[in-house]
């Protein structure tokens, strides 16, 4: 399971970012999920990350490639922004986008970096962002929760190491370690949510 790295974080600093968010409009996500109304975009973000409904993994869709489902991953609902080298909130750093499958994986490891739906070892790239995932924290404003750390194994395959939604109870997606879609283990992961696309 990965270390979890909490951000210390002066409480009236984040009281005053908090109301920068704002309270928003609750809106359905997700077959029901709760998130609230996105913020805005925020300098340190990268907006533009997607949810694949196909393997329940969070994606980066320019390039689009390498879904464990086979093909390109399959986009629907929010669009989420996630916070690079540090965050507001608690958060667990080294997340990193596989250059060969797009997909977010962790890569805190020395060694393997989870597997990757092509066949070998996740391969972050080499302009590569170090994300930091808000952990812990429940369901802020202008955030979805439920993004899980897969740790799915199939010898010698150490587990895929991917972030997926695990906020349905009949849909863990399909995971590139192993079959019966992805298994949660760790921390519950909040993403800051962008924008909604149906």
């Amino acid at each position: 399971m990965p270390e979890f790295q909490p951000e210390t974080v002066a409480r009236r600093s984040l009281l005053r970012k908090a109301a920068g968010v704002g309270a928003g409009v609750v809106l359905g996500g997700l077959a029901g999920a709760m998130v609230a109304a996105p913020p805005a975009r925020a300098a340190g973000m990268q907006a533009g990350w997607r949810y694949c409904v196909r393997c329940a993994g969070l994606f980066w869709p320019l390039g689009n490639k390498g879904c464990p489902a086979g093909g390109p991953h399959a986009a629907a609902g929010w669009t989420f922004q996630l916070p690079i080298d540090g965050y507001r909130l608690p958060n667990q750093p080294e997340w990193r986008c596989c250059m060969n499958c797009n997909a977010l994986h962790y890569d805190g490891y020395p060694d393997p970096d989870g597997r990757c739906s092509t066949g070998i070892e996740h391969k972050r790239t080499g302009v590569d962002s170090n994300f930091a995932l808000p952990a812990n924290v429940g369901e802020p404003a202008g955030h979805q929760a439920n993004w899980r750390f897969c740790l799915r194994s199939g010898a010698p395959d150490p587990g895929c190491f991917m972030l997926f939604f695990d906020g349905y109870p009949n849909f863990k997606g399909i995971c590139p370690a192993g079959p019966g879609g992805h298994l949660a283990v760790g921390w519950n992961f909040a993403i800051p949510v962008y924008s909604y696309a149906t």
